[in-house]
């Protein structure tokens, strides 16, 4: 669902599917929590409803999500915000309050809440945390290139509005459990559009392949990098390098 996803929808096929594997919070981790991204592929996939403005089908394609994971429900918000013109400043400020937001959000439920208290209280073993360095230069970037990205381009103002959704989850419970990264997925796997695209807006194509190139060694080194150090997460997977003869 995924590929098929990437196939209809990106500017470049191979950067999406090679930062699709590499980024650690998208192929490595679906190894880990299954039944979530069962729920993600599926409404990612859907993302043809909602550039279709087939409001029903999106909500059926969601609800068969949610029978495996029920933060798919989080997605049904994606058709309502896929139109909106989000301002820069508008949404920087709204960034950079959201951290507050989270620490709220947290203490009423503790309070209130108290079951549901260790998806939103401070782990030791919190996964993700330098992830978020690579989600927010793709989001500074995307902000840099804001008006060529949306320029003429209904679909690319969708999934800039979904990636920014994600990566505000991401930050407001970004020191709180696991709880904040794994709803932020939903959003930030449109990284695997949004990537291609602002590849697509340099002129030349010496830059663009200068690039593609980057982009593609920087997550392989992630990759490697990924699973020689969390090795113990992996297990079984592991590189040729790690194989002992």
């Amino acid at each position: 669902l995924v590929a098929l996803t990437v196939k209809r929808y990106s500017q470049d096929y191979w950067i999406s599917i090679i930062f699709f594997v590499c980024f650690p919070l998208f192929f490595l981790n679906s190894l880990s929590v299954i039944r979530l991204f069962t729920a993600l592929a599926i409404t990612f996939y859907a993302f043809k409803f909602i550039e279709r403005g087939q409001l029903l089908r999106y909500l059926i394609a969601v609800a068969f999500a949610g029978m495996f994971h029920a933060s798919a429900f989080i997605a049904i918000a994606f058709y309502f915000i896929r139109n909106v013109k989000l301002d820069i400043v508008k949404l920087v400020l709204v960034l950079l309050a959201l951290p507050f937001v989270g620490r709220a959000i947290n203490s009423f439920i503790v309070a209130y809440l108290p079951t549901y208290a260790p998806y939103t209280e401070a782990a030791g073993g919190q996964e993700g945390t330098k992830a978020i360095f690579v989600l927010l230069f793709i989001g500074i970037a995307a902000l840099f290139f804001r008006d060529r990205i949306l320029e003429n381009d209904r679909i690319a103002n969708m999934y800039f509005n979904f990636y920014f959704v994600g990566l505000g989850i991401y930050l407001m419970f970004f020191s709180q459990g696991t709880m904040g990264h794994r709803l932020s997925l939903y959003g930030t796997f449109f990284s695997l559009l949004l990537i291609p695209k602002i590849v697509s807006l340099f002129n030349l194509d010496s830059n663009r392949v200068l690039l593609k190139v980057g982009i593609s060694l920087f997550s392989i080194v992630i990759f490697l990098y990924i699973v020689y150090v969390g090795s113990a997460t992996y297990v079984p997977y592991k590189t040729i390098f790690q194989i002992r003869y």
